[in-house]
């Protein structure tokens, strides 16, 4: 029976988690807590056991990681899975090189996974590879095709019949069932290898004359000889997504383990934290110091945006860019995601984009809100509250809120999940 271990990014190393082949980009040392602690996001996976680590206060606390029941684990492990794959593939349309999972140097997979939804995509789309090439034989040795024995043969007149030289017959390219088989392999055994991450339904499959894995040379070689005989830019997709599969397949596993993760999570919390805000944003609440959402009424606006800001006429011409900027013509808003688990000293970078931004020419005359995006439940309230003689003109330049989000409900939201919990 598979085993599964649960952690979170910043948890101290021990117990189960101490067997898992860690590298050492995988911790730090924490001084605070005099040990180390996991420095990733993402899941280690051995022959009968998995490593699933989630994000900063994903849990409220260790005692409900500990207890949780094996649907609501397949269910979080799915939704993290999801999470990541996601922001990926946004990533990768962005950017022309990738590195297996990503195409930034903080993410890892030794398990092509991308190359696998892109041929699953395709199967949603276009069904199995079925490219209507036949081979046309000049024999009668297969069922005749009449149709272009009609179209490409001469008529001849004997004994008042009419006959048709020479009889055609067709036989299906060997290209077309070889790419077919391909397909149904990956995406099968993708399936039923991690069933835990991809729920979706797999290809009814046949007994296999080849042994994919073990001959993987003699699959690229053919794959390769294909691909030069496709034009049509889909199936060419196709054909290099299958190619891409069997190079990275196993080509980097360690010791035998396989890492799908991602060692920065602060940059997918910041798209979390982005979408959450145009879908469901409504309204600050100035008087109890929090941000007002509503899921019900989720608008889907592109409001808020990472915006750039030239503040420097020196030579260095140094900018700040606020994660999460919107300005609606009467009130400013300038947010920062913060990927923290706990903050003690103040946020120097929020301080000076709230000072920069509300005494500027920008801010003149409008209200100004700044607030730090942090992971967890805690309870919102003021990050700073500048006191005489310190304060700035603008209103909104003195007090920074500090508004908690509930981390598994933002990436609920990132996916378009319909239901979600608010437990």
């Amino acid at each position: 029976m598979l085993q599964i271990v649960l952690g979170q990014d910043g948890d101290v190393i021990e117990g189960e988690v101490k067997k898992f082949n860690l590298s050492d980009g995988d911790k730090r040392y924490s001084k605070k807590l005099k040990n180390y602690v996991l420095d990733f996001v993402g899941f280690i996976i051995e022959k009968e056991k998995i490593l699933a680590v989630f994000p900063k206060k994903f849990f409220n606390d260790s005692e409900v990681l500990k207890n949780k029941n094996s649907k609501e684990i397949e269910e979080d492990i799915k939704l993290l899975f999801e999470v990541i794959s996601k922001y990926n593939r946004e990533s990768q349309s962005k950017s022309i090189a990738y590195k297996y999972i990503g195409h930034e140097d903080n993410f890892e997979s030794d398990y092509p996974f991308e190359c696998f939804f892109k041929i699953y995509d395709y199967y949603k789309k276009y069904g199995i590879y079925k490219e209507e090439e036949v081979i046309l034989l000049k024999d009668i040795s297969s069922k005749i095709s009449w149709k272009d024995t009609i179209q490409k043969s001469n008529a001849i007149v004997s004994n008042g019949n009419l006959i048709f030289l020479p009889l055609y017959s067709r036989k299906k390219s060997n290209r077309n069932v070889f790419i077919s088989e391909c397909m149904i392999f990956v995406i099968n055994y993708t399936i039923r290898n991690f069933s835990y991450f991809i729920q979706l339904p797999p290809v009814h499959e046949k007994k296999y004359k080849i042994d994919f894995l073990a001959n993987k040379h003699y699959i690229l070689r053919q794959l390769y000889q294909y691909r030069s005989t496709i034009f049509k830019d889909h199936q060419k997709e196709l054909v290099n997504s299958l190619i891409n599969f069997f190079e990275r397949y196993n080509k980097n596993a360690k010791g035998g383990a396989i890492h799908f993760k991602i060692n920065y999570f602060e940059v997918i919390w910041e798209s979390l934290v982005n979408k959450y805000l145009n879908d469901c944003f409504v309204e600050i609440d100035k008087e109890n110091s929090k941000l007002i959402f509503d899921y019900k009424r989720k608008q889907h606006i592109k409001r808020f945006e990472n915006k750039k800001f030239n503040i420097d006429k020196s030579k260095h011409r140094f900018y700040i860019r606020p994660d999460h900027y919107y300005n609606d013509g009467n009130t400013i808003y300038v947010f920062d995601s913060k990927y923290y688990k706990d903050i003690t000293d103040l946020n120097y970078k929020q301080f000076s984009y709230t000072i920069l931004l509300g005494n500027s020419e920008i801010g003149r005359n409008r209200k100004l809100y700044s607030a730090l995006l942090l992971p967890g439940k805690s309870e919102n309230g003021l990050h700073l509250e500048l006191d005489l003689p310190y304060c700035q003109l603008n209103e909104g330049c003195n007090y920074i809120i500090e508004q908690f989000l509930d981390v598994k409900l933002l990436m609920k939201n990132y996916l378009n999940l319909k239901k979600v919990d608010k437990t």
